[in-house]
């Protein structure tokens, strides 16, 4: 995968990423940011704003939201689906120069399913600027590398190794960590003074999931097809994991991790 998505895979992964969040940090997100006086928030790779509307009620009305993305046409789409809202404005903008992100001072930042695409050098920038500005940050979907797939396959390990090494190639915001984003997020935060709370957040895709679990391995396909390591595995993996689709026997867990921090004090 690279850095830029498509409205349709942003639409399909929606409903699963709603479900997979843990409840129990948005509601802690929604205490804090009435103690803290919280009245501005910015989302970071905003896609087609998912991450606005898992916001409870209160943060998505109440706050004045800033939605970040580079693709324009991915802003366009965020902007017919939101509607007419005052709270809400849109800016484009790439976001590899880390200090010229819009951060505000005692405000919210949120992000999905971006920081498993940023390096080490990024994360450790932006970690610095959030402390700078007093916020709060509430990250969610990290993929964390761990995925399991039914039924099983010879080539499971194998192909989950070179998505793993996939994963960690530069997709536009440095070398990226992938798997390891949100534990070397987590840490970098309690190491700077910050609160932080983590929680899973897998995704658990069953057949009721098929046209999702389809678009996934989908991706597998296109990431790994000119991988060397996995020749003469691929195709074959391919056609299992489609077939078990089909036949409405085919179920995987895609791990991921939120992650909500705050200043101490």
């Amino acid at each position: 995968m690279s850095g830029d998505f498509a409205a349709d895979w942003l639409t399909l992964r929606e409903p699963a990423d709603l479900e997979a969040r843990d409840a129990s940090l948005l509601g802690r997100l929604g205490s804090l940011c009435g103690e803290l006086s919280i009245n501005e928030a910015v989302d970071l790779g905003c896609g087609t704003g998912s991450t606005w509307r898992a916001m409870p009620p209160a943060l998505a009305d109440g706050l004045r939201w800033t939605l970040v993305d580079r693709d324009t046409r991915l802003l366009d789409e965020a902007r017919h689906r939101l509607g007419d809202r005052p709270n809400v404005r849109f800016r484009a903008m790439d976001l590899g120069e880390v200090q010229a992100i819009p951060l505000p001072v005692r405000g919210l930042v949120t992000a999905s399913a971006l920081f498993d695409l940023c390096s080490a050098a990024w994360i450790d920038t932006f970690v610095a600027r959030i402390v700078e500005s007093h916020g709060v940050l509430y990250v969610a979907l990290t993929h964390d590398g761990e995925v399991s797939f039914a039924p099983s396959h010879a080539g499971d390990r194998d192909i989950g190794r070179a998505f793993d090494a996939h994963q960690r190639t530069d997709k536009g915001l440095g070398v990226a960590l992938g798997p390891d984003a949100a534990a070397h997020l987590a840490t970098r935060l309690r190491a700077a003074g910050m609160h932080v709370l983590e929680a899973r957040s897998d995704w658990v895709l069953t057949v009721r999931d098929a046209s999702l679990q389809r678009a996934y391995i989908g991706g597998y396909a296109a990431a790994l097809g000119d991988d060397p390591s996995v020749h003469g595995i691929l195709d074959s993996w391919l056609s299992h994991r489609f077939s078990a689709i089909d036949a409405g026997a085919a179920s995987c867990v895609v791990g991921h991790r939120d992650v909500l921090s705050w200043p101490r004090g």
